[in-house]
């Protein structure tokens, strides 16, 4: 099984609001269960069918809203800029 994922539906994906579903609509990562043993590509499909959205999902209890930025600013330089101002 290859994943194909429309621009579309990515955008669709990315743009879903939390308040929209609501928290019991969510799925949460605990409950992924992915063989280490697969291959890798299953590994990936398996994973992107249990979670629904990438973009937003449930780690333990809390809710979790994924958004890239349009620059080239690293995770790893905004996590030291919040850093230094706090």
């Amino acid at each position: 099984m290859i994943i194909i994922i429309s621009i579309n539906n990515i955008k669709k994906l990315k743009s879903t609001n939390f308040g929209s579903l609501g928290k019991e609509n969510l799925v949460n990562l605990k409950d992924i269960n992915i063989d280490i043993n697969t291959p890798k590509q299953q590994r990936i499909e398996k994973y992107f069918d249990d979670i629904k959205n990438p973009y937003l999902f449930i780690s333990g209890d809390l809710v979790v809203h994924i958004e890239y930025g349009e620059n080239d600013i690293s995770l790893q330089q905004k996590i030291e800029n919040i850093i230094k101002f706090q």
